[in-house]
Protein backbone atom coordinates (compact mmCIF):
# COMPACT_ATOMS: atom_id res chain seq x y z
CA UNK A 1 0.00 0.00 0.00
CA UNK A 2 1.74 3.15 -1.48
CA UNK A 3 0.95 5.72 1.21
CA UNK A 4 1.40 9.76 0.35
CA UNK A 5 2.00 12.41 2.76
CA UNK A 6 0.85 15.91 1.95
CA UNK A 7 3.47 18.74 2.36
CA UNK A 8 1.53 21.51 1.30
CA UNK A 9 -1.98 22.54 0.02
CA UNK A 10 -1.95 25.88 -2.00
CA UNK A 11 -5.22 27.87 -3.32
CA UNK A 12 -4.52 30.16 -5.82
CA UNK A 13 -6.52 32.52 -7.81
CA UNK A 14 -6.83 35.40 -9.99
CA UNK A 15 -5.53 38.47 -8.12
CA UNK A 16 -8.22 40.87 -10.40
CA UNK A 17 -10.87 38.21 -11.37
CA UNK A 18 -11.00 36.41 -8.36
CA UNK A 19 -11.55 32.96 -10.21
CA UNK A 20 -9.25 30.00 -8.76
CA UNK A 21 -6.59 28.39 -11.39
CA UNK A 22 -6.95 25.28 -12.61
CA UNK A 23 -4.00 22.62 -12.57
CA UNK A 24 -2.82 23.46 -15.86
CA UNK A 25 -2.35 27.24 -15.23
CA UNK A 26 0.04 27.36 -12.75
CA UNK A 27 3.76 25.53 -12.55
CA UNK A 28 5.57 24.84 -8.83
CA UNK A 29 9.05 24.98 -8.36
CA UNK A 30 10.11 24.01 -5.36
CA UNK A 31 14.46 24.48 -4.78
CA UNK A 32 14.00 25.56 -8.30
CA UNK A 33 13.22 22.07 -9.74
CA UNK A 34 9.77 22.06 -11.22
CA UNK A 35 7.28 19.30 -8.76
CA UNK A 36 4.10 16.90 -9.47
CA UNK A 37 1.16 18.49 -8.15
CA UNK A 38 -2.29 17.15 -7.52
CA UNK A 39 -5.05 19.31 -8.39
CA UNK A 40 -8.53 19.73 -6.42
CA UNK A 41 -11.48 21.22 -7.57
CA UNK A 42 -11.78 24.48 -6.23
CA UNK A 43 -8.22 26.05 -6.81
CA UNK A 44 -6.03 23.56 -4.96
CA UNK A 45 -2.70 22.86 -5.53
CA UNK A 46 -1.17 19.78 -3.28
CA UNK A 47 2.48 19.22 -3.12
CA UNK A 48 3.03 15.44 -1.67
CA UNK A 49 6.21 13.73 0.05
CA UNK A 50 8.93 16.90 0.23
CA UNK A 51 11.51 16.41 2.24
CA UNK A 52 11.51 17.80 5.34
CA UNK A 53 13.13 20.87 6.22
CA UNK A 54 12.91 24.56 4.25
CA UNK A 55 12.22 24.76 1.27
CA UNK A 56 11.57 28.10 -1.26
CA UNK A 57 8.40 27.60 -3.56
CA UNK A 58 8.01 29.39 -7.09
CA UNK A 59 4.61 29.57 -8.74
CA UNK A 60 4.73 30.43 -11.95
CA UNK A 61 1.93 30.98 -14.31
CA UNK A 62 1.84 32.32 -18.37
CA UNK A 63 -0.50 35.64 -17.57
CA UNK A 64 0.04 36.27 -14.29
CA UNK A 65 3.52 37.53 -12.43
CA UNK A 66 5.78 34.41 -10.10
CA UNK A 67 5.16 34.23 -6.63
CA UNK A 68 7.79 33.18 -4.20
CA UNK A 69 7.63 32.16 -0.65
CA UNK A 70 9.17 29.51 2.01
CA UNK A 71 7.80 26.57 3.58
CA UNK A 72 8.99 24.44 6.18
CA UNK A 73 7.96 20.69 6.10
CA UNK A 74 8.07 18.09 9.00
CA UNK A 75 6.88 15.10 7.75
CA UNK A 76 6.55 13.97 11.49
CA UNK A 77 3.93 17.06 11.96
CA UNK A 78 0.39 15.40 11.14
CA UNK A 79 -1.74 18.19 10.08
CA UNK A 80 -5.38 18.18 8.89
CA UNK A 81 -4.92 19.66 4.95
CA UNK A 82 -7.45 23.18 5.43
CA UNK A 83 -4.93 23.67 8.05
CA UNK A 84 -1.90 23.76 5.64
CA UNK A 85 -3.62 26.04 2.98
CA UNK A 86 -1.51 28.98 1.82
CA UNK A 87 -3.58 31.60 -0.26
CA UNK A 88 -1.67 33.50 -3.38
CA UNK A 89 -3.71 35.79 -5.71
CA UNK A 90 -1.81 35.93 -8.44
CA UNK A 91 -1.68 39.10 -10.20
CA UNK A 92 -1.69 39.68 -13.43
CA UNK A 93 1.44 40.27 -15.66
CA UNK A 94 0.88 42.41 -19.18
CA UNK A 95 0.33 38.78 -21.14
CA UNK A 96 -2.92 38.51 -19.32
CA UNK A 97 -6.10 39.32 -21.27
CA UNK A 98 -7.00 42.18 -19.35
CA UNK A 99 -4.18 43.75 -19.87
CA UNK A 100 -5.19 45.15 -23.24
CA UNK A 101 -8.23 46.64 -21.67
CA UNK A 102 -7.45 48.01 -18.40
CA UNK A 103 -4.73 50.86 -17.14
CA UNK A 104 -1.42 49.62 -15.23
CA UNK A 105 1.51 51.41 -13.14
CA UNK A 106 5.30 49.82 -12.93
CA UNK A 107 7.73 50.96 -10.78
CA UNK A 108 10.90 50.18 -8.43
CA UNK A 109 10.81 49.97 -4.65
CA UNK A 110 15.01 49.30 -4.16
CA UNK A 111 15.08 46.55 -1.48
CA UNK A 112 11.29 45.76 -0.83
CA UNK A 113 10.43 41.89 -2.44
CA UNK A 114 6.70 43.05 -1.87
CA UNK A 115 4.62 45.94 -1.74
CA UNK A 116 0.97 46.69 -0.64
CA UNK A 117 -1.29 49.08 -2.87
CA UNK A 118 -4.37 50.19 -0.75
CA UNK A 119 -7.89 49.51 -1.83
CA UNK A 120 -10.84 52.39 -1.38
CA UNK A 121 -13.53 49.87 -0.84
CA UNK A 122 -14.58 47.30 1.51
CA UNK A 123 -13.13 48.59 4.89
CA UNK A 124 -13.89 46.69 7.82
CA UNK A 125 -14.04 46.89 11.99
CA UNK A 126 -13.28 44.58 14.50
CA UNK A 127 -16.67 43.99 16.34
CA UNK A 128 -15.51 42.22 19.04
CA UNK A 129 -13.67 42.67 22.44
CA UNK A 130 -11.46 39.55 22.04
CA UNK A 131 -9.04 39.92 19.28
CA UNK A 132 -5.95 38.52 21.03
CA UNK A 133 -2.93 37.00 19.44
CA UNK A 134 -3.06 33.71 18.25
CA UNK A 135 -6.34 34.02 17.03
CA UNK A 136 -7.47 32.06 13.76
CA UNK A 137 -11.06 33.67 13.32
CA UNK A 138 -12.19 37.42 14.50
CA UNK A 139 -15.72 39.24 14.42
CA UNK A 140 -15.60 41.92 11.93
CA UNK A 141 -18.28 44.29 10.74
CA UNK A 142 -18.38 45.30 6.88
CA UNK A 143 -19.68 48.77 6.06
CA UNK A 144 -20.39 48.50 2.73
CA UNK A 145 -21.47 44.78 1.65
CA UNK A 146 -19.76 41.15 2.29
CA UNK A 147 -15.94 41.30 1.47
CA UNK A 148 -14.92 39.35 -1.41
CA UNK A 149 -12.45 36.44 -0.49
CA UNK A 150 -10.07 35.53 0.01
CA UNK A 151 -8.41 39.23 0.79
CA UNK A 152 -5.50 40.29 1.85
CA UNK A 153 -5.94 43.47 4.72
CA UNK A 154 -3.88 45.46 7.06
CA UNK A 155 -5.68 45.67 11.00
CA UNK A 156 -4.46 49.67 11.59
CA UNK A 157 -3.93 50.39 15.29
CA UNK A 158 -3.22 53.54 17.28
CA UNK A 159 0.42 52.08 17.80
CA UNK A 160 2.03 51.92 14.67
CA UNK A 161 4.02 48.74 16.30
CA UNK A 162 0.86 46.63 16.83
CA UNK A 163 -0.89 47.12 13.28
CA UNK A 164 -0.45 43.69 10.95
CA UNK A 165 -1.11 42.38 7.90
CA UNK A 166 -3.52 39.42 7.72
CA UNK A 167 -5.44 37.35 5.07
CA UNK A 168 -9.15 36.87 5.31
CA UNK A 169 -9.81 33.59 3.90
CA UNK A 170 -13.49 32.83 4.42
CA UNK A 171 -16.35 33.79 6.25
CA UNK A 172 -19.24 32.51 8.53
CA UNK A 173 -21.69 35.15 9.15
CA UNK A 174 -19.84 37.73 10.90
CA UNK A 175 -16.67 35.60 11.49
CA UNK A 176 -13.94 35.72 9.55
CA UNK A 177 -10.71 33.05 9.38
CA UNK A 178 -7.36 34.03 9.17
CA UNK A 179 -4.76 32.30 7.38
CA UNK A 180 -2.51 32.75 10.29
CA UNK A 181 -2.75 33.35 14.06
CA UNK A 182 -2.76 37.46 15.05
CA UNK A 183 0.36 38.49 16.60
CA UNK A 184 -1.25 41.13 18.34
CA UNK A 185 -4.25 42.33 19.91
CA UNK A 186 -6.92 45.14 18.53
CA UNK A 187 -9.34 46.80 20.10
CA UNK A 188 -13.15 47.10 18.99
CA UNK A 189 -13.97 49.34 15.95
CA UNK A 190 -10.35 49.00 14.68
CA UNK A 191 -10.21 49.74 10.80
CA UNK A 192 -9.70 46.47 8.89
CA UNK A 193 -8.23 48.09 5.33
CA UNK A 194 -8.28 46.01 2.20
CA UNK A 195 -4.81 45.56 0.55
CA UNK A 196 -3.77 44.33 -2.69
CA UNK A 197 -0.42 42.08 -2.04
CA UNK A 198 2.27 42.52 -5.19
CA UNK A 199 5.60 41.17 -5.53
CA UNK A 200 8.44 42.69 -6.57
CA UNK A 201 11.49 41.00 -8.58
CA UNK A 202 15.14 41.17 -7.10
CA UNK A 203 15.49 44.93 -8.06
CA UNK A 204 12.32 45.71 -6.37
CA UNK A 205 10.72 46.15 -10.00
CA UNK A 206 6.62 45.71 -9.74
CA UNK A 207 3.96 45.88 -12.45
CA UNK A 208 0.13 46.20 -11.45
CA UNK A 209 -3.07 46.08 -13.63
CA UNK A 210 -5.45 48.57 -11.94
CA UNK A 211 -9.09 47.26 -12.48
CA UNK A 212 -11.99 49.01 -12.60
CA UNK A 213 -12.63 49.12 -8.80
CA UNK A 214 -10.00 52.00 -8.83
CA UNK A 215 -11.71 55.64 -9.26
CA UNK A 216 -10.63 57.41 -11.87
CA UNK A 217 -10.57 61.17 -11.51
CA UNK A 218 -9.72 63.92 -14.05
CA UNK A 219 -5.90 64.06 -12.89
CA UNK A 220 -5.85 60.54 -13.45
CA UNK A 221 -5.86 57.17 -10.70
CA UNK A 222 -4.57 57.81 -7.56
CA UNK A 223 -2.93 55.32 -5.77
CA UNK A 224 -1.28 54.96 -2.62
CA UNK A 225 1.58 52.20 -2.24
CA UNK A 226 2.69 50.97 1.42
CA UNK A 227 5.99 48.83 1.77
CA UNK A 228 7.23 47.19 5.30
CA UNK A 229 10.89 47.66 6.01
CA UNK A 230 12.49 46.13 9.13
CA UNK A 231 9.02 46.24 11.07
CA UNK A 232 8.25 49.68 10.35
CA UNK A 233 5.52 50.52 7.18
CA UNK A 234 6.32 53.29 4.67
CA UNK A 235 3.93 55.02 1.83
CA UNK A 236 3.78 57.05 -1.37
CA UNK A 237 1.19 58.72 -3.09
CA UNK A 238 1.09 58.34 -6.81
CA UNK A 239 -0.79 58.77 -9.77
CA UNK A 240 -1.54 56.96 -12.72
CA UNK A 241 -2.87 57.83 -15.64
CA UNK A 242 -6.55 56.32 -17.22
CA UNK A 243 -4.98 54.72 -20.05
CA UNK A 244 -1.83 52.50 -20.38
CA UNK A 245 1.18 52.07 -18.28
CA UNK A 246 2.37 54.76 -16.43
CA UNK A 247 6.17 54.72 -15.43
CA UNK A 248 6.65 55.78 -11.87
CA UNK A 249 10.08 55.05 -11.81
CA UNK A 250 11.80 54.78 -8.15
CA UNK A 251 9.35 55.18 -5.52
CA UNK A 252 9.90 57.56 -2.85
CA UNK A 253 8.67 56.19 0.42
CA UNK A 254 8.25 58.16 3.57
CA UNK A 255 7.67 56.44 6.70
CA UNK A 256 4.36 56.12 8.82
Amino acid sequence: MIRKTISCVLKISDGASKKVLTGSQAQIYVDDILVHHEYKPGGYFVLIDLPDGRHTVRVTSYCFQSEIFEINVEGSTVQKPENMVIYLMMNPSAKHPMAALLPAVSGRVPGCGRIYILRHSGKLKIAEDNAVPGRTDIRLFCENGKPTLPCVYRIIDKSAAKCEFVTLTGADSDSYMLDKPLINAHPRSADVVPMISVSCDEQGEFYFLLSKEFVRGEDGIALTILAEKSGSIYTADVKAAVKGITQLGEIKLKKG
